[in-house]
């Protein structure tokens, strides 16, 4: 019989990009995916393709019963773009925002979806000391870190939910962090990435909604699947 398989397509990143993407998913998730490998699953991240070439590739294979024997499970991460509805599912979210409702997915189970709300951004800012950490693996001077804390903590403020903040006010935040300390812009595939295996699971889970979706129901699917 072959090795359980729990396969999660994840938009965005091409190149060497890819793999900081898939390391950093891997490391934030450590403990879910020993447990997995303890239990004989496999938890593969598949990144590199844009928005629709991704979910297209996750329908397909989701619906092809040649590739995806009962020996695997097939998910699918992506980012919201927009805040998700409190009655809406991830399915039905991105089925309003895009055309996906063009790919044959009918038949794909609403629990095979899920969402970085409003983006991946919102999952780092959820635990604000990792960005901190980011700076003080490039050897950033403390005054300048220092710096950094004061301003995401006051960005941060009183919202209670790191998926509250708007895309576009995340991405003029990093690039205005990453000017002062880096006198750039930020780049999401470049930083982003690298930024993310930071994360500590647990602070993620009580800040971000998505986060804490996507952690417990990835749990739940290792769980689950072992049980069959």
């Amino acid at each position: 019989m072959s090795k359980k398989t729990i396969k999660i397509y994840v938009e965005g990143a091409n190149g060497e990009c890819r793999t900081d993407l898939t390391n950093a998913l891997d490391s934030v998730l450590r403990d879910i995916v020993d447990q997995a490998r303890n239990l004989g699953i496999k938890i593969e991240f598949v990144a590199g393709y844009g928005r629709t070439q991704c979910y297209a590739f996750f329908a397909n294979e989701h619906n092809d019963k040649k590739r995806n024997p009962l020996e695997k499970i097939v998910l699918l991460l992506m980012d919201a773009e927009t805040k998700q509805g409190a009655e809406i599912s991830a399915k039905e979210h991105l089925h309003g925002q895009d055309h996906f409702v063009k790919i044959k997915d009918e038949k794909i189970e609403a629990d095979r979806f899920f969402l970085m709300t409003t983006a991946m951004e919102s999952w780092i800012i959820a635990d604000i000391n990792a960005m901190k950490r980011f700076f003080v693996s490039l050897k950033t001077e403390e005054a300048k870190i220092d710096a950094i804390e004061l301003r995401l903590n006051e960005f941060v403020g009183e919202i209670p939910k790191s998926d509250d903040f708007a895309k576009g006010n995340l991405t003029k935040l990093f690039d205005e962090l990453f000017n002062q300390i880096k006198t750039r812009d930020y780049d999401k595939t470049g930083d982003g990435f690298k930024m993310l295996k930071f994360i500590d699971a647990k602070n993620a889970c009580q800040k971000s909604a998505s986060f804490n979706v996507f952690y417990h129901g990835l749990q739940k699917h290792v769980t689950s699947f072992n049980d069959l």
